[in-house]
C-alpha cells in the first residue's frame, strides 16, 4: 500500500476540505508524466472499475467521466465491473460500504477510509500500489455515500478541463494528448449546507417548450430525458436537491414513473415547492370535480388520502418532504378565519402530515427529513403561533427580489431541525417580474446567504432558477457557495466571475470578461432590464447610464472578436446575450422617455435579433425555443408605439447633491465586536460597506457614540443640509431587531432612522425595483464650509451604498 502523502506537504488539502475556488483546483492534473503522478491517459486511457452492485449514480458518474476523458483526449476509457486482467493500472470508484473492491482493499489493510466514514457526501482520492493481482497501481475514488463517490468522479472531470456547462451552455473542453493526476491524497467534505439545490419554475416560456421539442418529444413535456440532463448538471455542481417544474404547462413530476426512477438513479433528493406539500403538484393532480374543495376544514379526509397516496408510492426514495399548506398554485391557504384560526389549522395539517410520514416512511417521524417554508402570508401565520415540531427545518424565503425576509431568533437557532433559505434568482410576481435575464450579482448572493449561514441557515439552500438559462453563472455561484460557504466571502465574491470566465474561456480572457460582467451587474442593480418601465431616471441619469452601457458593449465586442470560434456559442449564451440585451433594453427605455422612436425601435429590434440568434443560429439550433424575450408578454417587452410616446412629463430639476460613495470614507471606527468591510460589486455604486461578523448585537440609542461608524468630509455653505443615506433594501433579521442607523453632522446631535418597510408596501416596492432604501435627516451647519458627516450602524444586516448631501430649505 502506498502511504498517503501528508496533506500538509501540499498545503492545498485539508482533512475537512472545503471546495476551493475555481482558480485553485484541489485536484491537480498535468499534461505529462512526472514523479508521483498517476496516468489517466498516457499512451492509452486507464480503464475505470466500478461494482455492478454499487449505486446506479456511481455507474452513471463513471460513464460521464469516461465521456469527459474522451472529450479532452479523443480516447475513451472502458468501464469495467470486474477486475481487468490486461492493464497495469485502474481507476477504481465506489461507495465504501457497497463496493466490494473497496471493501477488499480495506480488509487487506491497503486502504484507510476512516477520514470519510460516516461523513455526509464526502470522498477520498488516493493511490494504492498492487491493489489486485496483475494490477500495479490504482487511483481510488471512494465515497462515504453514493453522492460522495459521484462527486469524486466528477471532480476529476472538472480538473481535466470539462466544464459543468458542457451540455447546458456548450462549453467545449480543451484538447490534451495526455492527462496525469498528481499523487496526493485528497479528502473532501462534508459540504457546508446539507441539502443544496434548485427550483425549476415559471418554465412556460423556455424550458417546457424547449424540452417538449428537443428532449422529451414523445410526451411533449419536461420529462425523464430533460431531468436526466438537469440532474447531471446538479451532480457536476455538487448539488443534491430539486423542486421540479410545477406550472400548469408542465404535468406533475410523478405523473411519469420514469421521472422518479431517474431521480433515484442520479441520487437527487426530491422535494417540492412551498405550496406543494408531500410531493404533490396540486395544479395538475388536484381535481376539484372529483376530489372536491382544496379546503382542510371541509375536505380533510380526501386531502389526507391524497397526500398519503403519494407518500406510500414515493416513500422508498430519498426525499425531503415539504409540510404545511397553501392554496392551489401559490395562493393563500383556504378556509379563511382569523389569524388564530389559520394558525390552528396549519398546526393540524402538519400533525396529520407527520402521521402519514410515520405510517409510510419511518416510525420515527423525526428521522424523515422535512421542511416548512413560511412564504408570503404564511410567515405571519407562523409568527402567530404554529405547533411546528423542532426537527422540521424552517426554510426562510427571501422577498422574491433577493433580500431574505427573516432569519432565526436565538430560540429558533436551538431547533434540532435548524433552518435554511429559499432564494430567488428569477421571479414572477409583484411589484414586477424578472423572468427574462438573470441579474442578481454574486456579491448580493454571497452577502445574503453568508449572513443567513451566520444565523444558522445551514440545512437547506434552494434557489429558484426559473428555466436554468440564462441563470447559469448565478446558479453555479450559488451551488459553489452552498458546498463551501467560505469559498467566496462576500468581500471577494465578484472574483468568482474571473474564475468562471478563466475556467470556461481561458486565462487570456478571464479578467476582461469578469470586468464586463461586473459592470453588467452594477447597472442592472439600479434597474433590472425587466423593470426599465418601472424605475424613473432623470435625463442626466439616463445619459450617464447610456454612456456606461455604450462603453460596456464596446468592451464586450472587443472580447467577442477575439474569442476562438470553438467557444463563441458558449460566450454568446453566458456573456454576450444578457449584456447586449440589457444595453438594448436601456436604449429602448431611454428612447421612450425621450420620445425618440428611432432609438426605441433600434433597442427593441436589436433584442429580437439577438433572441432569434439564440434560438435559431447558435449550437446548430440546439436551443430553439429556450429563450423568450417577452415572458408573460408584459408591456415592458412590447414594440414601442410612437403614438403613445411623449417626452418625460416630470423631469427633475437639476440638483446639486454631493454624492459620496460608501467606500470613500476618511475615518472608520470599528469596535471590539464589529469590523467594517467593503463588498465590491454590491449596491448601487458597486462598493458597499457593512459590518462583520454578521451576527452582532443591536446597539441601544443611548450608546450611539460607541457604535461602529464611518465618516466622510464634504463642502457646503448655508444654514442647513439634508443627508440622504442609501442602503441595500434588506429586511430586519427577525422581529427582535430593527434597521436603524444614526447620522451626525459635525458636532451636532445624532439623528436616528429606521429603514424597515413592510413587505408588499409601496415603499418596499420602490426599494426593490430601484435597488436601495433610503433615510433622510436634516442638520444645521456652522458658518464654515468644510464639514463632516458620520454614519453609525445600530442593527445587524445593514449595507451602506452611498450618501447624498444637499442644501435644505
Amino acid at each position: 500500500m502506498r502511504r498517503p502523502i501528508p496533506l500538509s506537504v501540499f498545503g492545498l488539502f485539508t482533512l475537512h476540505a472545503a471546495l476551493l475556488p475555481l482558480a485553485a483546483d484541489p485536484i491537480r492534473v498535468t499534461g505529462e508524466s512526472k514523479n508521483d503522478t498517476f496516468p489517466i491517459v498516457a499512451d492509452t486511457p486507464t480503464p475505470l472499475l466500478v461494482d455492478a452492485e454499487d449505486a446506479k449514480v456511481v455507474q452513471i458518474a463513471a460513464g460521464l467521466l469516461a465521456d469527459d476523458i474522451e472529450r479532452v483526449t479523443t480516447r475513451k476509457p472502458t468501464v469495467h465491473t470486474s477486475t481487468p486482467s490486461d492493464t497495469p493500472r485502474v481507476i477504481l470508484a465506489g461507495t465504501i460500504d457497497t463496493c466490494r473492491f473497496l471493501r477488499t482493499l480495506e480488509e487487506a489493510g491497503k486502504l484507510d477510509t476512516s477520514a470519510i466514514r460516516g461523513r455526509w457526501e464526502s470522498f477520498l482520492i488516493t493511490t494504492v500500489t498492487k491493489p489486485f493481482d496483475g494490477v500495479d497501481e490504482a487511483l481510488i475514488i471512494a465515497g462515504a455515500d453514493r453522492r460522495g463517490a459521484a462527486y469524486g468522479l466528477l471532480s476529476i472531470s472538472e480538473a481535466i478541463g470539462v466544464s459543468p456547462w458542457v451540455y447546458w451552455a456548450d462549453v467545449p473542453a480543451r484538447s490534451q494528448k495526455q492527462l496525469h493526476i498528481a499523487g496526493a491524497t485528497l479528502v473532501q467534505g462534508p459540504p457546508s449546507v446539507k441539502y443544496r439545490g434548485i427550483f425549476i419554475n415559471d418554465e412556460d416560456f423556455g424550458l417546457q417548450p424547449w424540452a417538449a421539442q428537443h428532449l422529451d418529444t414523445d410526451i411533449r413535456d419536461i420529462g425523464p430525458r430533460t431531468y436526466a440532463r438537469v440532474f447531471e448538471l446538479l451532480l457536476r455542481l455538487k448539488a443534491n436537491y430539486c423542486w421540479p417544474a410545477m406550472h400548469p404547462c408542465t404535468k406533475a413530476f410523478n405523473l411519469y414513473e420514469e421521472n422518479r426512477r431517474v431521480a433515484d438513479d442520479y441520487a437527487i433528493v426530491m422535494g417540492a415547492s412551498h405550496c406543494e406539500p408531500m410531493l404533490r403538484n396540486n395544479v395538475t393532480e388536484w381535481r376539484h370535480d372529483s376530489m372536491g374543495a382544496w379546503d382542510y376544514e371541509t375536505n380533510r379526509d380526501r386531502i389526507y388520502k391524497y397526500w398519503e397516496d403519494r407518500v406510500r408510492t414515493n416513500g422508498r426514495c430519498e426525499n425531503l418532504y415539504t409540510v404545511g399548506m397553501r392554496g392551489i398554485h401559490d395562493s393563500d391557504m383556504p378556509g379563511g378565519g382569523s389569524l388564530d384560526a389559520k394558525s390552528d389549522r396549519l398546526s393540524r395539517v402538519i400533525r396529520d402530515q407527520r402521521e402519514i410520514l410515520t405510517n409510510h416512511v419511518n416510525p420515527n417521524a423525526a428521522a424523515t427529513p422535512q421542511i416548512f417554508c413560511p412564504y408570503k402570508e404564511v410567515l405571519d401565520i407562523y409568527k402567530n403561533g404554529v405547533n411546528l415540531p423542532e426537527d422540521i427545518t424552517i426554510v426562510w424565503p427571501d422577498d422574491n427580489h433577493g433580500y431574505i425576509r427573516n432569519l432565526s431568533t436565538p430560540e429558533e437557532r436551538g431547533r434540532s431541525g435548524g433552518s435554511g433559505v429559499y432564494y430567488h434568482l428569477s421571479y414572477w410576481g409583484r411589484p414586477s417580474d424578472y423572468l427574462w435575464l438573470s441579474s442578481t450579482s454574486p456579491a448580493r448572493i454571497a452577502y445574503e446567504m453568508q449572513k443567513a449561514y451566520a444565523f444558522g441557515a445551514r440545512r437547506v439552500w434552494v434557489f429558484n432558477v426559473g428555466d436554468i438559462k440564462p441563470a447559469e453563472i448565478e446558479m453555479e455561484f450559488a451551488m459553489r457557495l452552498a458546498y463551501d460557504v467560505d469559498s467566496y466571502p462576500a468581500e471577494r465574491a465578484m472574483s468568482f466571475l474571473e474564475d468562471f470566465a478563466t475556467r470556461n474561456f481561458g486565462a487570456e480572457y478571464g479578467p476582461q470578461i469578469a470586468g464586463v460582467q461586473a459592470e453588467y451587474y452594477r447597472l442592472t442593480h439600479g434597474a433590472r432590464p425587466e423593470h426599465s418601465d418601472r424605475v424613473h431616471f432623470s435625463k442626466p441619469e439616463r445619459e450617464q447610464r447610456a454612456a456606461d452601457y455604450r462603453r460596456l458593449v464596446e468592451k464586450l465586442d472587443a472580447i467577442e472578436r477575439r474569442i476562438p470560434s470553438s467557444h463563441r456559442d458558449a460566450f454568446f449564451q453566458l456573456v454576450a446575450y444578457p449584456v447586449k440585451c440589457a444595453a438594448l433594453m436601456d436604449q429602448k427605455a431611454r428612447g421612450l422617455a425621450d420620445a425618440n422612436p428611432a432609438q426605441a425601435f433600434e433597442g427593441h429590434d436589436g433584442i429580437q435579433a439577438l433572441t432569434h440568434k439564440y434560438n435559431k443560429e447558435i449550437a446548430g439550433g440546439k436551443w430553439d425555443g429556450i429563450m423568450d424575450a417577452s415572458p408573460r408578454n408584459l408591456p415592458v417587452f412590447h414594440r414601442p408605439d410612437p403614438k403613445q410616446m411623449a417626452p418625460d412629463a416630470s423631469p427633475e430639476a437639476p440638483r446639486k447633491d454631493i454624492v459620496i460613495a460608501a467606500d470613500a470614507f476618511t475615518d472608520v471606527r470599528n469596535t471590539p465586536t464589529s469590523t467594517w468591510i467593503r463588498i465590491p460589486g454590491l449596491g448601487i455604486r458597486g462598493g458597499a460597506m457593512t459590518l462583520t461578523p454578521y451576527m452582532s448585537d443591536a446597539i441601544d440609542e443611548t450608546a450611539i457614540k460607541s457604535a461602529p461608524s464611518l465618516s466622510y468630509p464634504f463642502e457646503a455653505t448655508g444654514d442647513r443640509v439634508e443627508v440622504e443615506a442609501r442602503f441595500l433594501p434588506t429586511h430586519r433579521i427577525h422581529d427582535g431587531v430593527r434597521l436603524r442607523y444614526a447620522v451626525r453632522v459635525d458636532a451636532g446631535a445624532h439623528d436616528v432612522c429606521d429603514l424597515h418597510a413592510s413587505e408588499w408596501s409601496k415603499a418596499w416596492s420602490e426599494n426593490v425595483l430601484r435597488g436601495y432604501s433610503k433615510g433622510e435627516t436634516r442638520h444645521a451647519l456652522s458658518k464654515r464650509s468644510a464639514h463632516r458627516v458620520t454614519i453609525y450602524l445600530l442593527d445587524p444586516g445593514m449595507v451602506l451604498s452611498e450618501i447624498r448631501i444637499r442644501a435644505s430649505e
